[in-house]
């Protein structure tokens, strides 16, 4: 009797090892150890908690940096906007770097929780404001505070000049160093280095400025279907891009002569703009730091 039972108690333990042995095989997909996972280890499919997506506690700036070009005695107001995920989270206390202080004053703006309720975002008022008498140069730092990530800011502080005609006034900066050409309403700005010392000739200038008359029921895309025979209309790229707030559209065709040109709707007409092919940010910096008709 008692072999009988031994028997019957080593065949169930048989069993039930064959069934263990079935279920570690199926965990385990083929070609793998007929094991079980040792703590720690990586599942296929999972990430360990330490892995796992996390919301960060704070958004990227938008902008994600400030690039502002002004002359002596003019200023210029940024606003620029912070998010984070824990509606509880407190404004940053911002500090502004050494070099830019003398410069730069930050006011925190509104308040505002975003659609859904998940985010809050920090509106900030960046005042720019570049004494009279202070020399060309340029600036770099970022804005700091406990939490946030840095904003980059670029202050250029650059000669200004200023086109007048068809009732506009448009007032920008270019490079120090740089010559400026002003008749009216074209102007004309010279890269300094491009010369020819053989003859002392001056190359083509490196960015061109005019102001141009224009119907105000005409749109840029008709503006420049008609302008100077449709030749613009003709480039391989157009850009919707504005301009100080104002409508603008850019060409660029590494074919075309100038390869690069811009419209901007102004109050009373065109402004047209444009650069050689080595030119293109320098152009950038120039028309975004243009102001019409008042300033800054």
């Amino acid at each position: 009797m008692k072999n009988q039972r031994s028997t019957f108690l080593l065949s169930l333990a048989g069993t039930a090892a064959l069934i263990i042995a079935a279920v570690v095989l199926v965990l385990s997909g083929p070609g793998r150890p007929w094991a079980f996972p040792k703590p720690g280890t990586k599942i296929p499919g999972q990430l360990p908690v330490a892995e796992q997506p996390q919301q960060p506690a704070s958004m990227s700036w938008n902008p994600d940096s400030l690039v502002v070009t002004l002359s002596p005695g003019e200023s210029k107001r940024e606003g620029v906007g912070v998010r984070y995920w824990d509606r509880n989270t407190p404004p940053p206390v911002l500090q502004v770097p050494p070099a830019l202080a003398p410069f730069v004053t930050v006011t925190r703006g509104l308040i505002g929780i975003v659609p859904g309720g998940k985010w809050i975002e920090y509106d900030f008022d960046i005042l720019v404001t570049v004494a009279s008498g202070i020399p060309f140069q340029t600036l770099s730092g970022s804005l700091t505070g406990s939490g946030v990530r840095p904003l980059p800011i670029t202050l250029n502080i650059w000669p200004g000049a200023t086109l007048e005609g068809y009732g506009s006034g448009v007032g920008f900066g270019y490079p120090p160093g740089w010559n400026l050409s002003v008749d009216g309403p074209l102007a004309f700005v010279y890269d300094s280095t491009a010369t020819t010392p053989e003859n002392d000739l001056v190359d083509p200038p490196a960015i061109t400025v005019k102001l141009l008359p224009a119907a105000a029921t005409l749109s840029l895309e008709e503006f420049i279907a008609n302008y100077d025979g449709g030749w613009y209309s003709r480039y391989e790229t157009l850009t919707k891009r504005p301009i100080g707030g104002l409508p603008a559209l850019l060409v660029s065709d590494s074919e075309l002569s100038p390869p690069y040109a811009v419209f901007v709707a102004i109050p009373g007409g065109v402004l047209f703009a444009t650069a050689g092919a080595t030119e293109f940010d320098q152009l950038l910096l120039v028309l975004n730091s243009m102001h019409f008709n008042a300033s800054r």
